[in-house]
């Protein structure tokens, strides 16, 4: 089924009040997420309007509006988070990330890249000056075994920089890195970047946008821990509060089951955005940041 988005009403204890079942026919299989207010500080938390649910679930049937837990788990897409407003004329940006930020369009038959990639687009556009320092293959997080890290790029760099673009996780969920060590990785990563940039740099993180073998579906749904994970790590650690986090889930890349010919206009090789991915990317920053 394809639920987009659910308005729902949560109780003090986190369990929904009631749910809006008008929005889709009964039998379907609709969405639901729990969650306490230590995401969302200590403002009003009783009701959330979130996007893409495939974990946490519950089933409907047409006697009744209340619907029945089946799964557990606790995983959901965020929005985006933006600490408006940003001054980029006459400044710095520095881009870490993976062969996606590096400009990777597809590695068959010697390579292509993206020309222009999409944070040079960008910095043209709200006149900054850019510096790439992607890195094909890159994971996000230092891990045991792993030589090439966005991590280990940010802590080895020697660039002067007046705002820090972070874009990766799409190899930490390539690569199936544990749940557990990529958390205690993204926390890690966010202590060198509170240590390494003064607290006036804004940091600006963008989560893994689809990939052509991934859906929204309770049989496939491990891209969406990660940027959970991701999201939520990043949140705990913005000490200087300071931290905007972009999600890829809301910028419009197919989904496996998508049209092909739209796959094959989006993505270079099934995983690697297109010429017109890296200008959408880049339409999306300006569109959140500019």
């Amino acid at each position: 089924m394809n639920v987009n988005r659910i308005w729902l009403s949560l109780d003090e204890n986190g369990q929904i009040n009631d749910v809006d079942l008008t929005l889709y026919p009964y039998y379907q299989q609709c969405y639901y997420i729990s969650l306490s207010q230590e995401f969302f500080g200590d403002g009003d938390s009783s009701s959330f309007y979130i996007r893409y649910l495939p974990i946490h679930s519950f089933l409907a049937d047409d006697n009744s509006v209340t619907p029945t837990p089946i799964q557990s788990n606790m995983y959901v897409d965020f929005s985006s988070y933006v600490r408006k407003p940003f001054d980029f004329n006459n400044k710095t940006a520095l881009f870490f990330g993976d062969s996606i930020t590096y400009g990777v369009i597809t590695t068959a038959d010697g390579g292509q890249i993206a020309n222009p990639v999409y944070g040079k687009q960008f910095c043209d556009k709200v006149s900054a000056t850019f510096i790439n320092k992607g890195s094909s293959g890159a994971i996000l997080t230092k891990q045991q075994g792993y030589s090439n890290s966005i991590h280990s790029i940010i802590e080895n760099s020697s660039e002067q920089a007046d705002i820090v673009f972070i874009m990766g996780g799409i190899n930490d969920w390539q690569t199936n890195i544990n749940l557990t060590d990529f958390a205690q990785g993204v926390s890690d990563l966010c202590a060198t970047v509170n240590s390494k940039y003064s607290s006036n740099i804004p940091i600006i993180w963008i989560t893994p946008v689809n990939a052509s073998r991934s859906f929204y579906d309770v049989d496939l749904d491990d891209i969406i821990k990660y940027r959970y994970i991701l999201t939520k790590t990043v949140m705990a650690n913005d000490t200087y509060k300071r931290f905007s986090i972009i999600q890829g889930s809301e910028m419009p890349f197919p989904l496996r089951t998508d049209d092909s010919n739209f796959i094959s206009l989006m993505y270079g090789d099934g995983l690697h955005p297109s010429q017109i991915g890296h200008d959408i990317i880049a339409a999306h920053l300006m569109k959140l940041l500019a």
